[in-house]
């Protein structure tokens, strides 16, 4: 498995269906401590609250019970009205590219 800066495409693969699994068991919750915004979340994990309820309320998340285009039927941001998931695998992808892209730069210039 190729390297770049101590990071191989495998960790990465590994990071991402694990961060998914993370957030399946602990409703996506950093450090022990959901954020005021994120309340609703972790208090009622099941509910559907609209955007212009969350806005109102001051909740940074909503949930309509509808499926992004992608299939997931979890919060979504009030900002960017972005599915949560698809925000983390988006993130995950980015990494694996930027990795692999290093690792072709470096063996072009290794090789030129």
């Amino acid at each position: 498995m190729k390297r770049c800066n101590n990071v191989t495409l495998g960790k990465l693969r590994k990071k991402l269906s694990k961060t998914a699994a993370d957030a399946r068991r602990n409703n996506g919750m950093k450090g022990g401590r959901p954020s005021p915004g994120t309340m609703i979340m972790h208090v009622a994990p099941d509910s559907v609250v609209t955007r212009e309820a969350a806005l109102a309320m001051g909740y940074t998340v909503y949930r309509t019970g509808k499926k992004c285009k992608f299939g997931h039927k979890g919060w979504r941001r009030t900002a960017t009205t972005r599915c949560i998931d698809c925000e983390r695998i988006a993130r995950i992808k980015k990494e694996i590219l930027h990795v692999e892209t290093t690792i072709v730069e470096n063996w072009r210039l290794e090789n030129a």
